[in-house]
């Protein structure tokens, strides 16, 4: 405890999730898919995420409540049908309906 600098009660939590998952290394990643607010929408004023790589291909679009009209519109137009579409049909349909 005193040469990472962490109290009793951490180092517990820490060695059980360590025991109770195995014995690996792994069992020590933090768990993500518990973290968020689950059900509660996020109101984006910018891009949210990191900066790409090849910054000429990035998009600068905001998902807002038109975009997610049309995700919802063009995917129960050529997804969510009798045919079995693929998402790239779909992505592709999508972009010559709305964005061209």
């Amino acid at each position: 405890m005193e040469k990472h600098n962490i109290t009793k009660v951490s180092l517990y939590s820490y060695l059980r999730r360590y025991w109770q998952r195995g014995k690996t290394p792994n069992a020590l990643i933090a768990d993500y898919s518990n973290s968020g607010g689950k059900g509660k929408p996020k109101v984006a004023k910018k891009k949210m995420g990191g900066t790409s790589k090849f910054s000429e291909f990035e998009s600068k679009v905001v998902v807002d409540e038109k975009i997610k009209r049309v995700f919802r519109i063009t995917l129960r137009k050529y997804y969510f049908n009798q045919n079995k579409n693929s998402i790239p049909f779909a992505h592709k349909m999508m972009v010559r309906e709305f964005f061209c």
